[in-house]
């Protein structure tokens, strides 16, 4: 498949797998709340079945898709030199420290999300299913976005916008706990499971794209394999080492105050409070800084702002709302065409200005060119 392609491709696969997981897990939800076994670990047996059986479904139709026969090597390496290759690849090796260190960051948090709604917050089962699946629906609606922006722009730039993104909505979970109002906190979480949603679609895609795009034609295998083995073991040393320093600061609490004194008053305002696993989530936030570091450090080819990406995003969300309401196919690029103005806008700043046309030489005097 052609590089240019390979957002999209991986756009529309992950669109239908996001969606399928979604749908799986509300009928799984259902299942638990509804008690129609005598034994309570029965769904949950039920839901695991199904879920080896949907993997081994996805196994046999991988191993009937098609795949172009590899070049056999110029040199036979072993396992352990072919490993070493991306790592002493510098080019390369910037990537697999960039997908370390995202991947241990985001596992510092991720996994204990939901368990900081059903435990710290006290959210039913229910509602806690329903943020997941907003989540995932925003995932699933703005993969087709991120998909033509990675195909046009650059996976560096998505990531450049989508991972603060991420990281402002994990710490802005410190501030649900702040709500009294059960309704408001619900609309809160609701608006952060939204933007993780997106944010995590736009950053999946492109991590994925970039290991694939940055490796050489011939060595796709051990540099994917480097990122597989390098992805396991941050995602799995990430969560152990987060649950224990999350049950450490379980007795523990960090509570900011504003205090208001006066002569007919006196009153405090908490600005935010930490506990249990807010700690994590900050711990997250803060060791995100290091992972947009670490992106910096990738070289891509040309580089995008942004600001371009965002404007990008927007007029391409823009034309997918039209395109669906309208029935007239190409209305927003006829009639509110905003990618091609700004492409036009900044195309002419750069244009060199045409070479001025020599005109008579005043100094002569008259009738010297007629010689």
């Amino acid at each position: 498949m052609p590089l240019e392609h390979l957002g999209r491709f991986f756009a529309q696969r992950l669109f239908w797998g996001t969606l399928i997981a979604a749908i799986g897990t509300l009928i799984a939800g259902r299942v638990v709340e509804a008690r129609w076994f005598d034994d309570p670990l029965a769904p949950f047996a039920l839901a695991f079945f199904a879920a080896g059986l949907a993997g081994l479904t996805s196994s046999w139709f991988l191993a009937r898709a098609p795949e172009p026969r590899m070049a056999p090597p110029a040199a036979r390496l072993g396992i352990r030199q072919r490993l070493r290759l991306p790592l002493r690849d510098r080019d390369f090796r910037p990537v697999v420290i960039f997908i370390a260190a995202w991947t241990a960051t985001s596992n510092l948090a991720a996994p204990f999300i939901t368990v900081y709604l059903l435990r710290q917050l006290g959210l039913p089962l229910g509602t806690v299913t329903a943020l997941w699946v907003v989540s995932q629906a925003a995932n699933a609606l703005t993969l087709y976005l991120w998909g033509r922006l990675s195909d046009r722009l650059s996976n560096k730039a998505i990531l450049a916008v989508a991972l603060p993104v991420y990281f402002a909505s994990t710490v802005a979970l410190v501030f649900s706990d702040l709500r009294d109002e059960p309704t408001l906190r619900v609309v809160f979480l609701a608006a952060l499971h939204v933007l993780m949603g997106a944010a995590s679609g736009g950053i999946g895609l492109a991590v994925g794209n970039l290991g694939l795009k940055l490796a050489p034609r011939g060595e796709a295998t051990a540099y994917l394999a480097v990122i597989a083995l390098v992805t396991a073991l941050a995602g799995g040393l990430a969560p152990l080492l987060a649950g224990a320093v999350g049950e450490w600061f379980a007795p523990r609490e960090l509570t900011m105050l504003v205090r208001w004194v006066s002569p007919q008053h006196q009153g405090e305002v908490p600005l935010f409070a930490l506990a249990h696993w807010e700690f994590l989530f900050a711990f997250s936030a803060a060791a995100g800084l290091y992972v947009l570091h670490a992106l910096s450090r990738i070289n891509e080819g040309d580089e995008v702002s942004e600001r371009r990406v965002i404007q990008e995003f927007g007029v391409e969300a823009m034309r997918s709302s039209i395109n669906q309401l309208s029935s007239i196919a190409g209305l927003l690029d006829t009639l509110f065409p905003l990618g091609r103005l700004l492409d036009r806008r900044k195309t002419s700043r750069r244009a060199p200005l045409p070479p001025a046309v020599p005109g008579p030489d005043r100094s002569a005097p008259p009738g010297a060119g007629n010689e």
